[in-house]
């Protein structure tokens, strides 16, 4: 049995424990053959004559440095896997390229160890070449011992880089996230629940860019949903009118088919109305009229401020599911001014 190379002095967390142990307690890890290593190399691949690969256990991670081209480099957590499921994973990848490496169980191994986990590979290097490499797994007590210990100061020391991590918004996940969005007042909706990304993109926007004018949310809109939108004015005209009496008072067209362009609000006096129903065209007044103000095109906007929400639709016969209208709905009805009307429609 070939045992890894020995790692530096106290360079792992199990070396370190092991080192405040008393005398009496046994370093021997009672070693067996787990795993044999070989390489496939596509014809033609040069063999470098420092070795093909080298593979590395420190601290439960699995590296592998490769000098060749038919074995990447790659780094494993050894705490994910079993023998048997590691064996599988570097065979499944062999298969499916064509080339790398490949295992066999080595035939003095346990099979009630099959299912133990691959956190059990003694530490240290070897290097994997084409005759194989057995690499050894311990069956000791106290290694096992000194070992869960050493897992759980691992697995420790991540959670303390991950909490780090977590105070950086832009790679903030799952319940941190939702904690970014307590703090900038940005809760998470129904159809953000599988999504940190789809949140997360709409926490920043809601928190940095403007939301109130037909541009913003429809760029708001475009970027939660990945569809192409448009927020268009739209609504019921209405006309400003000076009654018999000189009192200003509004007025909505009753049908908006006498408008060829609902897009404007007028300006006049009772006698206007009725023109303009008469032939559908606002005018300005004159003497002979008799009006003292007439009707006036004064903005490229709706009598009642509503506007429409035109969606690209996601359902083949061209409307809108319910799923993505409520959730449009939603949006939008954080977006906007509060009392300003609007409708959702299908591009």
């Amino acid at each position: 049995m070939t045992m890894p190379s020995s790692l530096e002095l106290n360079s792992s967390i199990i070396m370190r424990i092991f080192a405040q142990m008393p005398n009496g307690f046994s370093r021997d890890p009672l070693a067996i053959d787990a795993i044999n290593f070989f390489i496939d190399r596509p014809i033609g691949t040069e063999v470098p004559e420092d070795g093909p690969a080298v593979g590395l256990i420190r601290d439960g991670v699995f590296t592998i440095k490769s000098l060749i081209s038919s074995v990447k480099d790659e780094e494993l957590i050894l705490k994910n896997y079993t023998i048997q499921s590691l064996h599988d994973y570097f065979n499944n990848k062999r298969d499916l390229l064509g080339y790398g490496i490949y295992c066999t169980i080595n035939s003095s191994f346990p099979l009630n160890r099959l299912n133990k986990s691959a956190h059990c590979l003694m530490e240290g290097s070897l290097i994997f070449d084409g005759t194989g490499t057995s690499w050894p797994a311990f069956t000791s007590e106290n290694y096992s011992l000194i070992s869960a210990i050493a897992l759980a100061i691992i697995d420790n020391q991540q959670n303390m880089l991950n909490a780090i991590k977590q105070t950086d918004q832009n790679i903030a996940s799952k319940d941190w996230l939702d904690y970014w969005g307590s703090v900038l007042g940005v809760q998470r909706i129904a159809a953000e629940i599988d999504s940190d990304l789809i949140y997360r993109n709409r926490m920043q926007r809601d928190s940095v860019l403007p939301k109130s004018n037909n541009w913003a949310i429809a760029s708001l809109l475009r970027g939660a949903t990945g569809r192409t939108i448009y927020v268009n004015d739209g609504g019921q005209p209405f006309l400003l009118v000076a009654t018999e009496f000189d009192t200003p008072s509004v007025s909505h067209l009753g049908s908006p088919t006498t408008f060829s362009s609902p897009s404007y609000i007028g300006i006049g006096t009772n006698s206007d109305i009725n023109d303009l129903s008469t032939n559908g065209n606002p005018k300005p007044a004159s003497a002979e009229s008799g009006n003292s103000s007439g009707l006036f095109k004064i903005g490229p906007n709706t009598g009642s401020g509503g506007f429409v929400v035109k969606v690209e639709p996601d359902i083949s016969d061209g409307t809108l599911s319910q799923t993505l209208s409520s959730y449009i709905y939603e949006l939008v009805s954080k977006y906007k001014p509060a009392g300003i009307p609007f409708t959702i429609q299908a591009l």
